[in-house]
């Protein structure tokens, strides 16, 4: 059973109660307060439902990216028909589905650490994910190759496979719900943004509802029965923009990028130029991934067995791909409604090499990604009590740089006497600066 730490005096809302009008007005977070501190500024990702933010989590000093989700948005996108689930399901299916993952403790999948609620929103504490969004990981890469990329599509076949496994579909799988632990090369991928999934398994009904992201959806969602494997669809989709910054179905138009899905049997990889100097092995696991007959087209367990996929694992001879195809998939994701790769999405944006064989995804190393700082206590003048500013985060590996390098003393104080917290510090640089 979910742990709420609902700190409000009002029960869990039903289907009804969330009928009553709610301003869209922006979080207050107090219901919050002496449990999270929350940055306001920058956000870590805006959509439809809410917001995330930068966080601290009080009780253990553990940074942490809080979502915050509107109960009203919610409400009215399931008035509005836009999703199967009723409002209550929307609003709490996300949390107890992130709860429930994080406890198998997975390599791929987010932390969790709570759940609370006030009157206009429900919040959910997951990993603050130090590498960011794929494009930029891929971005502080110091080469970029089919190694890369191989590596990339393994981590998230790995995910798929997992909580395909516990029957469940994710459903919007697409490089900016793909966060990475650290900004290292081994670093770990880790599948974000819950909120469109949908639980199914193989003895079920197909699926009939139409949600994700334009670019990404599979023939089959667009004829309304579908099962897992169109997150692997997905998955080919995003092995395309690995190989070349391109999506290989995005047309002039909504209705033109949907025809290309539909007829994607005539999509010719051999003579498509924006592939060129890809290995033939490459070419081959975009085949098997974009196979447009559901019967033919791999399970993501399947597909853990493609041989490309080899190409991750150091000492093994990658082609280079061009180097700038992370900014350009960066721009893709930057172009919300380009050219028909409009989003119906409700998203919120917020080790060492693996064994050839499918592997179970065992969690990694506690202190991989692991936010380490201080957070110091600062006095403004003419008033009273500790200010948190603005946040700066540093990852474990970085501290003992940092001592080396000569910090303050307060700085070098605070990060023995707090080595799970935040080193903060003030916006005009009055505070110790790193």
């Amino acid at each position: 059973m979910l742990l709420s730490r609902d700190t409000s005096h009002t029960p869990t809302p039903t289907d009804g109660s969330l009928s009553r009008t709610v301003s869209f007005a922006a979080p207050t977070f107090a219901v919050l307060r002496g449990l999270v501190e929350v940055q306001t500024t920058p956000l870590l990702g805006v959509g439809a439902f809410g917001s995330v933010y930068y966080a601290v989590l009080v009780e253990g000093a553990r940074a942490v990216a809080l979502k915050a989700i509107s109960k009203e948005r919610t409400r009215a996108a399931a008035q509005r028909g836009g999703a199967q689930q009723s409002a209550q399901e929307l609003l709490y299916g996300e949390a107890k589905l992130l709860e429930e993952l994080a406890a198998t403790k997975h390599r791929n999948m987010l932390r969790f650490h709570g759940w609370w609620q006030d009157e206009g929103f429900v919040y959910v504490a997951q990993q603050l994910c130090m590498g960011g969004e794929l494009p930029e990981w891929l971005s502080r890469q110091p080469a970029y190759s089919e190694t890369v990329a191989a590596k990339v599509m393994y981590d998230l076949l790995q995910a798929l496979t997992h909580c395909h496994g516990l029957g469940v579909v994710h459903r919007d799988i697409k490089p900016q719900n793909l966060l990475f632990s650290s900004a290292a090369p081994d670093a770990y991928l880790k599948l974000a943004d819950w909120g469109l999934a949908a639980r199914w398994r193989p003895s079920d009904a197909p699926l009939a509802e139409f949600c994700g992201t334009l670019d990404f959806v599979s023939p089959e969602m667009l004829e309304g029965a579908y099962t897992a494997t169109t997150d692997v669809w997905a998955a080919g989709v995003l092995l395309h923009l690995l190989l070349c910054g391109r999506n290989p179905f995005r047309g002039p138009s909504s209705a033109a990028t949907e025809h290309r899905i539909r007829t994607a049997a005539s999509l010719q990889l051999e003579k498509n130029e924006a592939l060129q100097g890809v290995s033939d092995s490459a070419r081959a696991s975009l085949r098997a991934l974009l196979e447009p007959s559901v019967s033919a087209r791999p399970v993501a367990k399947e597909a853990l067995r493609l041989q490309w996929l080899k190409m991750r694992n150091a000492g093994v001879e990658a082609p280079m791909l061009r180097a700038v195809i992370p900014a350009e998939i960066q721009r893709l994701c930057d172009q919300l409604d380009h050219n028909g790769g409009v989003s119906p999405s409700n998203s919120d944006r917020s080790g060492g090499s693996a064994p050839d064989t499918p592997a179970s995804g065992a969690e990694e190393s506690s202190d991989d990604g692991e936010v380490v700082a201080a957070q110091l206590s600062f006095e403004k003048k003419g008033s009273t009590g500790n200010q948190l500013a603005q946040i700066q985060i540093m990852p474990r590996r970085e501290v003992n740089s940092t001592l080396a390098a000569g910090a303050s003393r307060m700085l070098r104080d605070a990060l023995h006497a707090v080595p799970n917290a935040l080193i903060a510090r003030r916006v005009d640089g009055a505070a110790a600066a790193l």
